[in-house]
């Protein structure tokens, strides 16, 4: 086939179909950042078209010719058969034998089906089908029509159909004020599903632009038709690849001046071309698409290229876990440091991740279960999903749980913990095959069980989704996860922390008792800080066990634990406590108080937790306090420190609750006792700068010019006030053995000690 055959567009159409391939990107030149690019080629055709002298070459058009060698056939059998009934016909007169026969053809349409795939090029040739269909609807060309319909697109369903639609109908350009797109898309069999499909919205942008530089010259459309087709003034460069003997390997070269293909278009014609067979769910190409691809929308008004990042995250994590789990089976040592590179590759959202599901001997044996598990999502379910679910996991995920499945396009910001909750949830409903009520029980038991566990690299996703699959198959198919959770041992669900589990179970039983129990243990478990461990409310009871007396108690303590208070600056929780005693925990040297932020597990288990487990009687003796109000809870907190605080032995105490800027010094929260002084630490160290207690509460309630406070930073040195005067200085120290306060000249002389700073201080002559 001569180059010169195929070098416009109704030359191409005439000969053969055109299919844009699944491996190509979407039409795009009319997408707002392709703006100036699209007006500029509607133009540069309608110069063409219009001036007598322009023409229009339009570069290389690059492709393949499938079905091209049953053309040769179609021809060489043709005149065979014709030659051999000639031969019949003349052998029969010489036998006086009449034969007669009708030679009825096929047409080349109907026996040869060639079809043009460009692999370069495609945003060229779709500009110029539309411009052809524009001036066919014009000008009422039916045949012509016809043939356009030849043109479609196999990159999405959607863009094929559209592509059905508009060379199959005639809309009325000439007498409608709408535009052009507006009245293609009021049309009854436009479906409202193609808004979403970035090929769609562009033609219909262009067609518009089209509608807009063409519209005025409508009476001389018949004259750039026949420009078109018969004076060839739009022509470009055509080369078919496989007279060259090229693979599709040159089109990445071709295409690098242009943009790439995504790595989800990358993805999508891969699963096509090499997964087909291992995936039974009916119409899942139509699915992944429309179905399945709305769901990736999420509702919000997003790009296409952020939807089809956050569809191939999806796959990215199913896979990765799948991946991991793999490795381990096959890897007893479990050193994930020999797929450090692959792990960090499948949780980059930037990255290709073809070459990894090509060279999973598994991938094609889990591929059907993916698209499974997305199949048993509609978008009336995920509305319902989001509303239930946000009571179960809010306290762990931030964002709506199908937001969380399906709409991650930052894969990487994932932590362990996050990466097993989706493992958790997706292959519970790849098992059950349903969203049902028994669905929320496992994820209010999971979700806690995973968050209060250390999941803190691959090695322990890896344990953690183990010991998931083994409870997915514990709980089977009951529609009570509650029921099967109850009869268990801790020994039964392994790799979770055992606090935990012996939790879930109890409050399972619980549950089975009485199901009101659920929504009370869920209020409970939904406070920022408890983080899903509430068990020590239940130690809070001084009553027989009751849903009426665990709501009053687990109440009380929310309050105390509210964000108005870990949020407060002055410390106001510990400060209460602080009137109750030393509530100080020991860690190695130090006298440490708890930070009121939740941090990572690590934090919680190492603060409020071990306060909850050895120091849970402070709490009772506040939220039972008959000050303590939990609807006006820092006005009643701050009442019980002004009346508990008067009656307070405890002098170390008394300063720390009266004066909050005390605590903020320690960075660390962290205090050092020794003999009879307390050390306020910056760190957690003493060989870093530190005050000590008695002397900065002074300082703090009496700085003025002429008083300042040294810190030190040597266990050796004391800390201690500067009082400065007219020629010299002098120091107000304590003596932590003694309990006095030492006043000492610049020269480090000891002048005397007192009982307290004030008299220190009064002794200075102010005036020497």
């Amino acid at each position: 086939m001569k180059e010169g055959i195929y070098n416009t567009f109704w030359k191409i159409i005439d000969q053969s179909r055109i299919e844009i391939p699944i491996i190509q990107r979407d039409y795009t030149y009319g997408r707002k950042t392709a703006t100036t690019i699209k007006e500029k080629i509607v133009q540069d055709i309608f110069k063409a078209l219009e001036e007598e002298d322009s023409f229009l070459h339009l570069d290389f058009i690059y492709g393949k010719l499938v079905g091209k060698e049953n053309l040769s056939a179609f021809e060489r059998n043709k005149t065979n058969i014709k030659a051999l009934l000639k031969t019949i016909q003349s052998y029969a007169s010489e036998l006086e034998v009449a034969i007669d026969y009708d030679l009825v053809e096929q047409t080349k349409e109907e026996a040869v089906k060639i079809t043009f795939i460009p692999l370069d090029g495609q945003q060229r040739l779709t500009t110029l089908f539309l411009v052809h269909w524009y001036l066919v609807q014009y000008l009422k060309l039916d045949n012509e029509l016809n043939s356009l319909n030849k043109f479609s697109y196999a990159t999405r369903v959607g863009a094929k159909d559209f592509c059905q639609l508009i060379t199959t109908t005639f809309f009325d350009f000439s007498t409608s004020k709408m535009l052009a797109s507006e009245l293609i898309s009021n049309n009854e069999n436009y479906y409202s599903d193609w808004i979403k499909d970035p090929t769609v919205i562009s033609m219909l942008s262009v067609i518009d632009e089209i509608d807009k530089v063409f519209k005025a010259t409508e009476s001389r459309f018949e004259n750039y038709w026949v420009a078109l087709i018969e004076n060839n003034k739009i022509t470009f460069d055509f080369f078919d690849l496989d007279d060259f003997e090229l693979t599709d390997e040159l089109y990445i070269k071709m295409n690098a001046r242009g943009r790439k293909l995504t790595n989800f278009e990358n993805f999508k014609a891969w699963l096509i071309k090499e997964c087909s067979d291992n995936i039974s769910i009916n119409n899942w190409k139509s699915n992944f698409d429309i179905k399945w691809n709305d769901i990736f929308w999420d509702r919000k008004p997003i790009e296409q290229a952020t939807v089809d990042i956050e569809y191939l995250n999806y796959f990215k994590t199913l896979f990765l876990g799948d991946y991991l789990k793999e490795f381990g089976n096959n890897n007893p040592n479990l050193n994930f440091d020999e797929i450090k590179t692959e792990i960090t590759v499948l949780r980059d959202s930037e990255s290709n991740p073809v070459p990894y599901f090509n060279n999973a001997n598994f991938f094609a044996s889990r591929i059907n279960n993916y698209l499974k598990i997305i199949d048993v999502f509609e978008l009336t379910t995920l509305n319902t999903l989001d509303s239930t679910a946000s009571k179960y996991v809010s306290k762990y995920v931030s964002k709506p749980i199908s937001e969380f499945i399906f709409n991650n396009d930052d894969v990487e910001k994932m932590t362990w913990w996050d990466i097993t909750l989706n493992y958790a949830i997706l292959n519970y409903i790849d098992k059950r095959s349903e969203i049902d009520e028994a669905f929320y029980q496992w994820l209010r038991i999971i979700t806690n069980l995973i968050y209060n566990t250390p999941i803190e690299s691959p090695k322990l996703f890896v344990e953690a989704s183990q010991a998931i699959d083994k409870l997915i198959d514990t709980v089977g198919d009951n529609n009570s996860i509650y029921a099967v959770i109850q009869d268990l041992k801790v020994k039964d669900i392994d790799f979770f922390t055992t606090i935990q589990v012996e939790e879930e179970i109890y409050k399972s039983k619980l549950i089975m008792t009485d199901s009101n129990w659920e929504n009370s243990l869920l209020i409970a478990e939904n406070n920022k800080y408890f983080f899903g461990q509430i068990g020590f409310i239940f130690n809070l009871l001084e009553e027989e066990l009751s849903i009426e007396a665990f709501d009053v108690i687990s109440s009380k303590v929310s309050a105390l634990f509210s964000k108005g208070i870990l949020n407060n600056k002055s410390f106001l929780l510990i400060r209460t406590l602080l009137t109750q005693g030393d509530c100080f925990t020991q860690s190695g040297r130090n006298l440490v108080f708890y930070t009121t932020f939740p941090g990572t597990l690590r934090n919680r288990n190492e603060n409020w937790r071990r306060f909850f487990k050895n120091k849970l009687d402070f709490i009772r003796k506040i939220i039972n306090h008959s000050l303590f109000n939990k609807l006006d809870i820092i006005e009643s907190l701050n009442e019980i420190i002004e009346v508990e605080t008067k009656t307070l032995d405890k002098e170390h105490l008394k300063k720390l609750i009266q004066n909050p800027k005390l605590l903020e010094y320690a960075k660390k929260r962290c205090l050092r006792k020794i003999n009879e002084g307390y050390y306020i630490l910056g760190s957690s160290r003493i060989s870093g700068y530190h005050v000590e207690l008695y002397t900065y509460d002074w300082y703090l309630k009496n700085k003025k010019e002429g008083i300042e406070y040294i810190s030190v930073k040597n266990i050796d040195d004391l800390p201690y006030i500067k009082i400065k005067t007219k020629s010299s200085y002098f120091k107000i120290e304590l003596d932590s053995e003694t309990a006095v306060f030492d006043l000492v000249d610049e020269h480090d002389t000891y002048i005397d000690s007192f009982p307290t700073i004030n008299e220190a201080y009064n002794k200075i002559d102010k005036d020497a």
